[in-house]
């Protein structure tokens, strides 16, 4: 019985620092790749804790060869937009303008009750006072309320009149998004003029660009190597 304990306890030391070192979050917001790694850890951890038999070794080193991987996966993911894109998906537009995108709906197997339920959650009890929502890739959902429904605040009383949406990526860690180029309405000479009049003299340079609104746009510029 004592060393069962004693077992128990170093897989669940070891499973914890595990969890911590890869940076884990909530089920809910674990990407399909996190949430296999946690899977796998808690089914390594599970065997020599049933079977008295194998030696504690044959847990703990799977354990720390996942954390491996996961540390190398999450590096590469990092570094490409086309890896994490194949591995994570992407987000999904649910509502666009103000209107249901049918099409997305099927593809991720959504049904209006569990739209509304979602929609219900993040505070909304009508569809039409959504403009925008979008699945993101951990599964939960993300919207933008007509104007005539947003809260009421210092900010929005003085705000002009312009329609609510989701803004464009138009350049993510130095790469130009084809789809952000085009929801934005502009193409690559025009982004070019863009980024020289905000000083980068290419999107290598950025890190971040979005456009909510023609000539609007807004722009987080790459942190020089030290």
């Amino acid at each position: 019985m004592a060393v069962a304990v004693i077992r128990t306890v170093i897989l669940y030391i070891i499973i914890v620092f595990a969890v911590r070192v890869t940076g884990k979050r909530q089920i809910g917001q674990l990407s399909p790749t996190e949430l296999v790694i946690t899977l796998m850890l808690s089914e390594l951890a599970v065997l020599p804790m049933e079977d008295m038999q194998k030696p504690l070794l044959a847990g703990v080193i799977p354990i720390f060869v996942l954390v491996i991987v996961e540390f190398f996966v999450s590096a590469v993911v990092l570094k490409s937009i086309r890896l994490r894109r194949i591995l994570n998906g992407r987000p999904m537009p649910i509502i666009e303008n103000g209107r249901i995108n049918q099409q997305n709906m099927k593809k991720i197997k959504l049904s209006l009750d569990e739209l509304a339920e979602e929609l219900r959650i993040l505070g909304s009890y009508d569809i039409e006072t959504v403009s925008e929502a979008v699945m993101e890739t951990n599964g939960q959902m993300s919207i933008v309320l007509k104007e005539d429904y947003e809260p009421l605040c210092k900010d929005n009383m003085k705000a002009k009149k312009e329609e609510r949406k989701v803004p464009a990526v138009v350049i993510s860690d130095g790469e130009i998004q084809k789809e952000g180029l085009l929801k934005a309405g502009i193409d690559k000479e025009q982004l070019k003029s863009i980024l020289q009049k905000n000083g980068c003299s290419s999107a290598k340079e950025v890190f971040y660009m979005t456009s909510k609104a023609k000539n609007s746009y807004f722009i987080v510029k790459k942190e020089k190597k030290q």
